[in-house]
């Protein structure tokens, strides 16, 4: 994808479709129904985070772009996809585990 972190910036218009779809992906919740057929490993279907009620595992399946994106020059680029990841580190209840000091 490789969004703005090379010489070149994309265009004003590239740039707003972009951060439209990032927003987009961060409210759209799938139904549990829909998950069945997720191209997802059956680990990942079965919903670590089963007690939370927002689900977004599509968000499993753009993780590599997500990465990718992580380096853009775009500041509201890098900062929705921080929300994504949190949202995905939410679905993986990793928000519960308590790292040892």
């Amino acid at each position: 994808m490789n969004l703005g972190s090379g010489d070149r910036r994309f265009p004003a218009a590239r740039l707003d479709e972009v951060i439209f779809v990032l927003e987009g992906l961060a409210r759209l919740v799938v139904h549990s129904d829909t998950v069945s057929v997720l191209p997802l490993h059956p680990y990942l279907k079965g919903g670590l985070a089963k007690e939370n009620g927002d689900k977004r595992p599509h968000l499993f399946i753009l993780f590599q772009s997500f990465c990718e994106l992580v380096i853009s020059r775009e500041r509201k680029v890098r900062e929705l996809v921080q929300v994504l990841l949190k949202f995905i580190s939410t679905e993986l209840a990793l928000e519960k585990i308590k790292l040892a000091s």
